[in-house]
């Protein structure tokens, strides 16, 4: 199977206006009150509009200011899983007040009393102003939110608070400085547990443990980084969406078969209708062009017409009607399966294009079968691990990116900049944002990055303290 590397996406891609999301469910407001016990800010508002913050949300601020510590709180409060330490997080984060607004009206806040910034807090979740659910967070003697401290009432509005938020249209991707994914408890616990204590299942060859990476669940040996886990993610992605793409047009060509079968049981009447010969060539010809770069990166089997071309034009007069009664099907059905999988193909086009845009003396390649591919421009075959830091960085965010574009999602980000280079700081927001297009994904960065913030400024939203009351 042939692995051709992909040209960077082309001008008209590039120059598309951005589309406009089907979900409102995206942070456009942050406030928070005594972040610290020393800060307060109201970030969004008039001076960047729902509209810009709905696509990108950039946080900028001084260091210690606390930009990414509310990126954080963004994170842990609309997770809507109840068992992964999201609300024990926001415990043990020093504030008096928290609230995300979503641009659909939404709201979703923690409150603490006046007496501490840590510890217990209330929960709220309104609409249009009007409260829908509340919770009450109860910690223990360790500082973790823990539900048996409830009252049989508390328990029920806890368990109220989770399905209203759970049924926001959104998931949450965090992506840290560190650039490590988030592992539930659970599974921290196989990972440190002794040897003999690991399931059989489990301590097979290797300790395996599974990662919440991209709203899925991804396995992973014990010595994956990270960037491993997106490369992985970002295989499997692609192999699913081509299985159930190509089922779709599998059952299209079903349908187009049966119509064969029915016209050919029909008896004949005359001669024929001719075929136009000069018609059915360039169509041919059409697709197998256009296959290519579908088979180029193993979506489907190459498709040669030369033969097919052949016996067109040397049919006889007397089969003409034959032949366009059976090729004409058998192209609509090719043409079905090349629609079924033209999103995947083009979401493989933009992903390669936008990589190997960047990177110089080597460049990534993708097939069905072998998966993502790393060569050098001699030749060799590089892991992951063998490239530089800023490569790693951007290979990293890419995966990412492509693995959140199936579902609303907010993908946060802190210091997308980290590792790379100005002229790749310069590039890497349009990027992202081509790599997502046509999806609901809104991104959240903080950064202090001023190549960033300069080609993006109505998407910045600026930490500046509150005035306090006199």
């Amino acid at each position: 199977m042939t692995q051709a590397f992909l040209d960077p996406v082309s001008s008209q891609m590039a120059s598309a206006p951005e589309p406009i999301l089907q979900s409102r469910s995206a942070v456009i407001g942050i406030e928070v009150d005594d972040l610290f016990g020393l800060y307060s800010y109201r970030l969004g508002g008039p001076d960047a509009s729902p509209e810009d913050l709905s696509r990108l949300l950039i946080l900028y601020g001084d260091n210690g200011s606390g930009k990414t510590t509310i990126l954080r709180l963004v994170y842990h409060m609309l997770s809507k899983e109840d068992d992964q330490g999201h609300r024990t997080a926001i415990a043990r984060i020093p504030f008096r007040r928290f609230l995300v607004r979503l641009w659909d009206s939404v709201e979703v806040a923690a409150l603490r009393s006046q007496t501490r910034l840590t510890g217990d807090y209330h929960l709220s979740l309104t609409r249009h102003g009007q409260l829908v659910a509340q919770a009450e967070a109860v910690t223990d003697e360790q500082g973790v939110v823990n539900q048996a401290r409830l009252s049989p009432d508390q328990r029920t509005q806890w368990a109220n608070f989770i399905t209203e938020l759970s049924r926001l249209p959104i998931t949450l991707h965090y992506v840290s400085d560190d650039r490590r994914p988030e592992v539930r408890q659970e599974e921290q616990e196989v990972l440190e547990a002794p040897i003999d204590l690991v399931p059989a299942e489990v301590a097979q060859h290797q300790i395996r443990t599974y990662v919440t990476w991209a709203g899925g669940v991804t396995a992973r040996l014990r010595d994956e980084s990270s960037l491993d886990i997106a490369v992985t993610s970002v295989e499997q992605l692609i192999r699913t969406e081509v299985l159930r793409r190509s089922t779709q047009g599998e059952a299209n060509t079903n349908t187009i078969y049966t119509e064969i079968v029915r016209q050919l049981a029909q008896p004949r009447r005359g001669g024929g209708k001719e075929v136009r010969k000069v018609a059915l060539v360039p169509t041919l010809l059409a697709m197998e062009e256009r296959s290519k770069a579908f088979s180029s990166i193993g979506l489907i089997s190459p498709f040669p017409v030369a033969d097919l071309v052949k016996v067109i034009e040397g049919a006889p007069r007397a089969a003409q009607a034959t032949v366009e009664s059976v090729l004409t099907p058998y192209l609509d059905g090719v043409q079905a399966r090349l629609d079924a999988l033209q999103g995947i193909q083009e979401l493989v086009a933009i992903f390669l294009g936008s990589i190997n845009s960047f990177f110089f003396n080597k460049g990534v390649s993708f097939d069905l079968n072998s998966g993502l591919r790393i060569v050098a421009k001699n030749g060799a075959r590089l892991a992951p691990s063998m490239l530089s830091s800023g490569e790693k960085q951007l290979l990293l965010l890419f995966c990412n990116t492509i693995t959140v574009t199936e579902q609303p999602t907010i993908f946060i980000i802190d210091e997308p900049e980290i590792s790379l280079n100005v002229k790749w700081q310069r590039k890497l927001i349009k990027a992202l944002l081509d790599l997502a297009r046509g999806s609901n994904v809104q991104f959240i960065f903080a950064t202090h990055s001023l190549e960033l913030l300069s080609l993006h400024r109505k998407h910045v939203v600026k930490l500046v303290e509150e005035p306090e009351n006199n």
